[in-house]
């Protein structure tokens, strides 16, 4: 019997150090995670919208009414003034551009690095002087976000380097 009981609290006692180890490897690799977002939330700073790489950004917009309207291309300076969009009454200004665009735990909006791996920008459109619209543009995925208007669609093209 008590050989038994010998058997079962070593068993018992390698369990809990097999646990203890696990919770020590699962640490390492939470602060290696917190470090990685730590230096990630501080890219907007080093890698900010206008950045010192990107000047502008080219969209394009289209008539939606129109099937066979191919669109009309221009630029708008990231952080300048707010652009007349061709052949419309709207505005818009390019707030933010996030080359390699990513939303953290937090919700927070950042670029993980300066490679245009999933490029972005944050717009604000006026339509005769009035706020009609703040949020994103996404290139690889014109769809997501899109430009809620009836009559014409924005789309981010390019970017212009400095």
């Amino acid at each position: 019997m008590l050989n038994n009981r010998s058997k079962i609290l070593k068993t018992a006692y390698v369990g809990l150090c097999l646990c203890f180890l696990a919770s020590c490897q699962n640490k390492e690799k939470v602060s290696e995670k917190q470090q990685g977002m730590q230096q990630m939330q501080q890219f907007p700073q080093a890698v900010p919208g206008a950045g010192s790489t990107w000047k502008a950004v080219k969209l394009i917009a289209k008539d939606k009414t129109n099937p066979n309207d191919k669109g009309k291309e221009f630029d708008v300076e990231i952080g300048g003034n707010a652009v007349l969009i061709p052949n419309s009454k709207l505005k818009i200004k390019v707030e933010e551009f996030f080359p390699d665009f990513f939303m953290d735990e937090q919700n927070k909006m950042a670029s993980k690095s300066i490679s245009l791996t999933n490029p972005a920008v944050a717009i604000t459109v006026e339509e005769e002087g009035k706020p009609a619209y703040h949020g994103w543009l996404f290139a690889k995925y014109p769809d997501v976000h899109a430009f809620p208007h009836e009559t014409i669609s924005i789309n981010l093209k390019d970017y212009i380097k400095k």
